[in-house]
């Protein structure tokens, strides 16, 4: 009995072994397809984040390049200042200082405080919402001193020059109109002395 308890071990033993040798290698396959999809999906995200990532660049590239060509630059004469509001005005245009507006006078920085009526200024701004926002505002531009008004240009006078008169010709007439020689005149009665002549 103890010899058939044993067989019949054996043959349930045997008869396990072949389902596990049928389920493990089935299980490496299951397994090695469960990597492939995890390194297939983390190679699409990266190509993902990748395309993500260029289309971030180009969207920034593509503001900024708007934003670059919203930037003006501007001068004139100032009209009015108002602190209370950060505004200037040249004639109909009104500029407004922000936080990140940078003021200069020529090298050196300057304040807001240095702006004034009748002054001239310039720089660059941009437009945003239909409102003129100051990028920079230079206060330092060479200002035109009163010139004197310009001198009507005279054109020179003509050099006159001596021409030296021309030398009178002789009249020469043709030879049918030249003028008769008198004819020999007759022999004149000597002249008369005082002595007479002696018969």
């Amino acid at each position: 009995m103890k010899l058939t308890l044993l067989a019949s071990s054996l043959a349930l033993l045997a008869l396990g072994l072949p389902a596990r040798a049928q389920t493990e290698p089935a299980a490496k396959p299951k397994a090695a397809a469960e990597t492939a999809a995890e390194k297939a999906a983390a190679a699409t995200d990266k190509v993902t984040d990748k395309a993500k990532a260029t289309v971030k660049k180009t969207k920034e590239k593509a503001a900024a390049a708007t934003e670059k060509a919203k930037t003006l630059p501007f001068y004139g004469e100032v009209t009015a200042v108002d602190e209370a509001a950060k505004t200037v005005t040249l004639g109909e245009n009104v500029y407004h200082l922000t936080d990140t507006t940078t003021i200069h006078d020529g090298e050196k920085a300057a304040k807001f405080s240095d702006v004034k009526v009748g002054r001239k200024i310039g720089g660059s701004c941009t437009t945003t919402g239909g409102k003129k926002e100051l990028i920079k505002l230079n206060v330092g531009v060479k200002q035109e001193s009163a010139k004197p008004a310009p001198k009507a240009k005279t054109k020179p006078a003509a050099k006159e020059t001596a021409k030296p008169e021309a030398k009178a010709k002789p009249e020469t007439a043709p030879a049918e109109a030249a003028p008769e020689t008198p004819a020999p005149a007759e022999a004149a009665p000597p002249a008369k002395t005082g002595k007479k002549k002696s018969a």
